[in-house]
């Protein structure tokens, strides 16, 4: 999808913004593996896409859904751990 495309671009920007939260990205594509985003997707109940998953030590803390710019996106996933 389209959305998925802006993310796929954006990812290493998202990831280094992050990190300097001190949080970890781990970004997860149908196209580059499909069996761990199959098993992924059916282990957290992913149903729209793009979905992302904020986990603090393997707990869910909540899901920053769709596109966002990054600044946006990470201000969402920080927010989702407090």
């Amino acid at each position: 999808c389209g959305y998925c495309k802006k993310i796929n671009a954006n990812k290493d920007d998202i990831k280094k913004a992050l990190k300097n939260h001190g949080i970890d990205l781990k970004y997860v594509s149908d196209k580059e593996n499909k069996a761990e985003f199959e098993k992924l997707q059916k282990k957290y109940k992913v149903k729209g896409f793009p979905a992302s998953i904020v986990l603090q030590n393997g707990k869910e803390m909540g899901r920053v859904a769709g596109y966002m710019p990054t600044q946006q996106f990470v201000e969402k996933a920080v927010a989702q751990l407090n």
